[in-house]
């Protein structure tokens, strides 16, 4: 599958450089894959929401979008009632299968593993899911919780006056490594419950809160460095670096091909700044 990975993303490079010889795009390798990889995590990103189309351009060049058109759905597994000593088994049941899903995929997640790595009896899972379907579903939903309290204690987080364009481009960089190395194994747990999320709407809201937060952590991070950035300018770059980092774990490139990615961070930042970036054209409805 790596293999395949790597052709696909060959080949769309060799389109998009087709593509941007014809307009004249000025540093077209780097713009090129500057606009692969927000695509992609765009895609990634907000197709599962299910957006409709005012929603979606709402969200992009407002940062919110009308409520009423959007409804969060339900948790299909609400604590069971049972006090305290119900609601810590129940936290312990979720922790275990997103440690399953992360380690092992769908096909690692029964009520037999779940209970024996949360030290339960084999019965106790489905007290509180009465189907593997529902627990995996609860499992997805805490990943994403994971994925945000991570973030919470790494970039966004601190005074950024100080902050300027070298040291966020610095920042940028060992935060997508840390993603792509030290925790690579959340990561890709992570992004397929994206896809899931399109299939799923109970997926939906634990995805926007991780979105919405991680947005507001672009704009803490932008808030010295571009303070004219529009909610538009943030949603293209969080949406470059997941794209990069979907990039990264499905082609597994050499150390070589890691070493350019603090220049690929650079020249998002960069053409934020000073407004030059292939999403920033002049006349653009964008």
């Amino acid at each position: 599958m790596r293999e395949l990975a790597r052709a696909w993303f060959a080949t769309l490079n060799e389109l998009w450089l087709e593509i941007a010889l014809l307009f004249d795009v000025e540093d077209r390798e780097r713009a090129v894959l500057s606009a692969i990889d927000t695509v992609i995590g765009l895609i990634f990103i907000l197709i599962p929401l299910d957006l409709s189309e005012k929603n979606m351009r709402a969200v992009l060049l407002t940062g919110s979008m009308d409520s009423a058109e959007w409804s969060a759905a339900c948790d299909p597994s609400p604590p069971v009632n049972g006090g305290k000593k119900s609601e810590e088994t129940r936290e312990r049941i979720l922790t275990a299968a997103a440690e399953l899903i992360v380690e092992g995929g769908l096909e690692a997640l029964t009520f037999r593993n779940v209970s024996e790595r949360a030290g339960l009896t084999a019965a106790a899972p489905t007290y509180y899911f009465s189907t593997i379907s529902s627990l995996f579903n609860a499992g997805q939903a805490r990943l994403f919780d994971m994925t945000r309290h991570r973030y919470r204690g790494d970039a966004g987080i601190g005074d950024n006056a100080s902050l300027d364009a070298e040291h966020l481009i610095d920042l940028l960089t060992t935060v997508f490594l840390r993603e792509a190395t030290e925790f690579r194994d959340l990561s890709l747990a992570c992004y397929p419950v994206y896809v899931q999320a399109q299939r799923d709407e109970t997926l939906r809201p634990g995805l926007w809160a991780l979105n919405s937060e991680n947005i507001e952590r672009w704009a803490n991070l932008l808030s010295t460095v571009a303070p004219d950035a529009t909610p538009f300018d943030r949603w293209m770059l969080y949406a470059a670096f997941v794209g990069k980092l979907i990039r990264v774990l499905t082609t597994a490139p050499h150390t070589r091909a890691l070493a350019r990615i603090r220049s690929e961070f650079a020249y998002e930042v960069d053409t934020l700044i000073d407004k030059s970036r292939w999403s920033q054209e002049p006349g653009s409805p964008c």
